[in-house]
């Protein structure tokens, strides 16, 4: 276990998380196991169906001279917009690695952390991984490893500043256990004989013309939306135009691949939608191939001076990897989208010609060169929770499908007369070593989304 003492608040990671199953009081469950575990400090709010423990070991019951000790893992909970799956991963003052799983909107047993090294932090990072499975989950922090994927930037400030009086660990009392169970005792027995007749009277079941309808429903929630940002598949262009102005070189590395995002890599639009907080994040990979001069040095030395604190050394593949978020595009607001989107049958015919067009264009000829192009099944767009199969009626609604293109660098160019209602997601160029004769070493790989109108239902009259 670890604190750490940022801008006057002092931060512990390394608690052991226990969920209290099946516990009529969470409060006393959490204290109970506690005692037994001669935790110093624990985390509980009464009511969560889990606590935070720290370690016996620690020694004091009160480290830091009585002062409030936050629990790293709940303050990081409370960051705004964080997905139910989350691993956080910073670096701290000592130069070793602090972690953070939440899994399934809680803090994960066995994934909070502190004093980890570089290959430990990729030990659970992989283990994390396969306990979110196909969910996924979203990384934060300011720890650029070359094993991880992209990272949400998130520093140990910000992390204090969500650090308030409810991430707080408590000394766990006897007095309130007896209490506790005591209080439960007489509400158990006041609850089963006045409880029943306390709600007919008082509180009557609502009449079902009081409660939201699920066109009500949808309508918020489509409002809570709408100033989300997007990018057009047409502002290809603009992306494009930053990939040709990269240097081929530096010291001796070649440019060898760029990976861009422009969405957040968790979301999934008829399920899950998380919004895009509207920073593109690039990753550039450079490769050693001037052997004879080129060396780590002649790389930091020949790179931009901005990009050096955001290049990673890979040693397993000999490949530098620059994480940029440029600034490509002065994205669009979801709601200019769902006004210009088609019709099905303009998604079905004009829409679906194009790709058709791009596929012949791309369709593999005897050398080898060309790609492929695809288009997914339509499906309901921004269902809202627990609506899944409900169709609003009187409402305006949307469908959602994605599309992808892998082929050569010039043929991506026909993007810029994609529809106003397609946009694009992610977008990759490799740079091929040994390309056909005749054809470009560029391949490119863009995927992206189609947003259609359906026919608005009509409300049946009673």
């Amino acid at each position: 276990m670890k604190i750490v003492e940022k801008n006057g608040k002092k931060l512990v990671f390394g608690l052991e998380w226990r969920l209290l199953v099946n516990s009529n009081s969470p409060s006393s469950a959490a204290t109970q196991q506690a005692l037994t575990a001669k935790a110093p400090l624990m985390w509980h709010d009464g009511k969560s169906p889990f606590a935070g423990l720290m370690p016996p070991a620690t020694g004091s019951r009160t480290p830091g001279n009585g002062a409030a000790v936050y629990a790293a893992a709940i303050a990081f909970k409370r960051l705004p917009g964080l997905p139910s799956n989350a691993l956080l991963v910073l670096k701290t003052p000592d130069d070793s690695f602090a972690m953070v799983g939440i899994s399934g909107g809680r803090p994960r047993r066995g994934f909070d952390h502190d004093k980890l090294s570089a290959d430990e932090v990729r030990q659970y990072y992989e283990q994390f991984g396969n306990l979110c499975g196909d969910e996924g989950f979203a990384l934060v922090g300011d720890a650029d490893l070359p094993f991880t994927e992209r990272i949400t930037a998130f520093t140990l400030d910000e992390l204090a500043t969500l650090a308030d009086s409810s991430c707080v660990l408590k000394v766990p009392s006897r007095k309130g256990l007896y209490k506790a169970l005591a209080y439960v005792a007489v509400t158990g027995v006041v609850a089963a004989v006045f409880v029943p007749w306390w709600l007919h009277a008082f509180f009557p079941k609502p009449a079902q013309e009081q409660q939201k309808d699920p066109a009500q429903q949808y309508q918020e929630f489509i409002q809570s939306r709408v100033n989300d940002p997007i990018v057009p598949a047409q502002d290809y262009v603009n992306w494009y135009g930053w990939v040709r102005s990269l240097s081929p070189s530096y010291g001796g590395w070649t440019f060898q691949a760029v990976d861009c995002l422009f969405h957040n890599k968790q979301s999934i639009p008829t399920a899950s939608y998380i919004p895009w907080d509207g920073k593109t994040q690039c990753k550039l990979t450079y490769a050693r191939t001037a052997r004879a001069v080129a060396t780590n040095e002649s790389f930091m030395k020949s790179i931009p001076a901005d990009w050096r604190s955001r290049a990673v050394y890979d040693p397993t593949k000999d490949t530098y990897v620059v994480s940029l978020e440029p600034t490509l595009f002065r994205p669009m607001l979801l709601r200019t989208m769902l006004h210009d989107a088609g019709l099905a049958s303009d998604r079905d015919v004009h829409f679906m010609s194009q790709l058709q067009r791009a596929g012949a264009l791309t369709t593999p000829t005897g050398n080898g060169a060309g790609g492929n192009v695809t288009m997914g099944a339509p499906a309901a767009f921004l269902t809202a929770p627990g609506m899944v199969g409900v169709v609003p009626c009187g409402q305006q609604t949307w469908t959602w499908a994605s599309w992808h293109i892998a082929s050569q660098l010039r043929y991506a160019e026909l993007l810029s007369t994609f529809p106003a209602y397609t946009t694009i997601t992610a977008a990759a160029v490799t740079v091929d070593q040994s390309p056909a004769p005749g054809e470009t070493p560029f391949k490119v790989d863009l995927t992206g989304e189609v947003i259609t109108r359906n026919q608005v239902v009509a409300c049946l009259k009673k």
